[in-house]
């Protein structure tokens, strides 16, 4: 709480997080990308990193029960890793 984005600061950041994504997981171009985060400044970092990267965002809800969840799970093409 109290944080200050700046536009610098979310384009830093989202950069970090695609190469994170790029080069610490490994991900390739297409990958699907589970987001689940509720309305926080994590939450643009994720997303613009994760279309940066050409990855697709597959936004879930997070108030999603596991047994909601189930479903969607199932019928999505992206790997589940609860890092």
């Amino acid at each position: 709480m109290g944080e200050i984005m700046t536009y610098r600061k979310l384009e830093e950041r989202s950069r970090e997080f695609a190469a994170y994504l790029q080069n610490g997981l490994g991900l390739q171009k297409g990958a699907r990308i589970a987001l689940m985060l509720p309305n926080l400044l994590q939450y643009p970092i994720a997303l613009f990193g994760i279309l940066r990267a050409g990855m697709v965002v597959v936004n879930v809800n997070p108030l999603y029960t596991p047994t909601s969840f189930a479903p969607i799970k199932k019928r999505s093409i992206f790997k589940f890793n609860s890092a």
